[in-house]
């Protein structure tokens, strides 16, 4: 395994069609608007269910 197991942030940059890896952030920040323009309030429970999921299976 490359990373962790956290959450992180990739940021991603769009050059004649092709996306580079810029940086992966430890600490990501998720704007409001921005981040959850298209999911919207999904994705905030997407990423509570995996958190619970991995609480569940550490019993």
């Amino acid at each position: 395994m490359l990373i962790g197991k956290g959450l992180y942030g990739v940021d991603m940059k769009e050059i004649d069609g092709k996306f580079y890896v810029i940086e992966i952030n430890d600490n990501p920040n998720i704007d409001a608007g921005i981040e959850d323009k298209i999911l919207k309030e999904r994705l905030y429970e997407i990423i509570m269910e995996v958190f619970l999921t991995r609480i569940k299976s550490q019993k």
